[in-house]
């Protein structure tokens, strides 16, 4: 098929619109700002593309069930939904039934990287490093009997030798992540389940080993056995600059991802470094983005536990439809330090999406 000139439908969750309808700052934290929607929609312009701006999953059902999806050569979604613990698979499954190709991972990945425990479990089951881990299971009491006993079965009772770090299992963005995060005390533990509880009631926590070492997050371009590493970025603390709750700790809570990064994290391209602990987390992060046969474009989070020599990648973490926003968001900014133009991200997006699709179209 000709990808020149297409009817792309874009599907975005805004966050401004999410902010209006009640939600915090934070709470709206994973969603599209109007920046990075502006920028897609002049992007696949330039490129030629008619775009019908759609917007959220119920504008979608409802565009859908009116018949509007037969005039759509494909959807360029960037939506996180809108509600419940596997949201982002709403519109890769709507999608699905009415086959209709779209850009990136397919529901049924994205309901397991939705999931950080899950994604896990796979990894362990394929012998890729992640950190060691234990879950709160949301439907059971979080008493202080009950922590001892799952901190017990775990084998991580460790604490200030080896602190321990605590997330929700299906946010994004750092939503729930502050300061208080890392667990250096049992008591630590019992207070942030606590104040966790109260902020997600529907989601399992998830409690690991705090990973030490250098950070560095993954990007890969492709599909299949032809994914390949985009480039690597490592997040490197700076020395205190602010009078915040956030100066001497050594993670990246909601607070520094979203209001001012460069305050406290240089963030610097190491893909061509020559070290084995970068060869380590690319060879990590591509095997993660296949295992969980993600689609298109992937980000992987991963951190080493231990310094120089001796140093391991684990994986943390994975965000299969990751930012795109060019002026701050890591996928588009190492793309271009690797010799990519955005409209060129764009258009590999369109391309492969475009390749995948052999579907015969359902009628209403």
């Amino acid at each position: 098929m000709d990808t020149k000139h297409l009817r792309i439908a874009f599907v975005y969750d805004s966050k401004a619109d999410q902010i209006a309808r009640g939600c915090t700052e934070e709470e709206a934290s994973a969603y599209s700002s109007t920046v990075f929607i502006e920028s897609v929609t002049q992007s696949l312009q330039r490129l030629g593309h008619e775009v019908i701006d759609v917007g959220h999953v119920r504008n979608l059902a409802r565009r859908l069930v009116q018949g509007e999806g037969d005039h759509w050569d494909m959807v360029f979604t960037i939506s996180e939904g809108v509600f419940g613990n596997a949201k982002e698979v709403q519109v890769p499954a709507l999608l699905d039934a009415y086959q209709i190709p779209y850009t990136f991972s397919d529901a049924a990945c994205l309901a397991v990287a939705a999931d950080k425990a899950k994604t896990k479990m796979i990894l362990q089951h394929h012998n890729i490093p992640t950190l060691p881990f234990f879950l709160i299971p949301h439907r059971e009491a979080a008493s202080p009997e009950n922590l001892q006993k799952w901190l017990s079965k775990s084998g991580l009772e460790v604490f200030k030798e080896k602190p321990l770090f605590i997330k929700p299992t299906c946010e994004g963005g750092s939503n729930g992540i502050n300061h208080k995060n890392k667990l250096t005390s049992f008591g630590d533990l019992v207070q942030k389940v606590t104040d966790m509880r109260i902020r997600f009631p529907r989601q399992d926590l998830m409690v690991e080993t705090f990973a030490d070492g250098r950070e560095f997050t993954v990007a890969i371009i492709g599909n299949g056995n032809q994914a390949k590493v985009l480039g690597v970025l490592e997040f490197l603390r700076l020395p205190s600059k602010a009078d915040s709750e956030e100066d001497n700790i050594d993670f990246a809570t909601y607070k520094v991802k979203s209001v001012a990064t460069a305050v406290w994290f240089q963030i610097v391209n190491v893909t061509h470094e020559d070290s084995d602990e970068v060869r380590e987390a690319a060879r990590i992060g591509l095997e993660t983005f296949q295992v969980l046969d993600c689609r298109d474009l992937g980000r992987i989070d991963i951190r080493s536990v231990g310094r120089g020599v001796g140093a391991r990648p684990q994986v943390l973490e994975i965000n299969s439809i990751p930012g795109l926003r060019p002026d701050n968001s890591h996928v588009p900014i190492l793309a271009e330090q690797e010799g990519w133009t955005y409209d060129e991200l764009i258009a590999m997006l369109v391309s492969q999406t475009m390749e995948r699709s052999d579907r015969k179209r359902v009628s209403n």
